[in-house]
């Protein structure tokens, strides 16, 4: 018990911990696509098989962009089942803007 990654592993896990903990903008995906804004997580706390790459498919489908801040969430290759990884999404003019920041090393 307690060893590797299981249920309860993290904060704010199965808790709704996304609200209040400033690491989410609380701007819902459909507003961000088609309006402009931004939600994302950059502690890497979703898991990228079956949180972040189903939701950024959606984020792309309805015409937004999905980034880990340096690179196309898509685009990963899955090293394990488990694996998480910081997640953007939001309108490709401000997703494209938080990687211009990131590769300038302002974040």
């Amino acid at each position: 018990e307690g060893e590797g990654e299981g249920e309860g592993e993290g904060e704010g896990e199965g808790e709704g911990g996304e609200a209040g903990d400033g690491t989410s903008t609380g701007v819902s995906s459909s507003d961000s696509a088609s309006s402009g804004g931004m939600d994302g997580y950059e502690d890497g706390r979703l898991h990228l098989v079956f949180e972040g790459g189903p939701l950024s498919f959606v984020m792309e489908q309805a015409g937004g962009k999905a980034s880990t801040g340096r690179e196309r969430l898509l685009d990963i290759a899955p090293e394990h089942i488990r694996q998480r990884t910081p997640v953007f999404m939001g309108s490709p003019d401000d997703v494209s803007e938080l990687e211009d920041l990131f590769a300038a090393g302002g974040l």
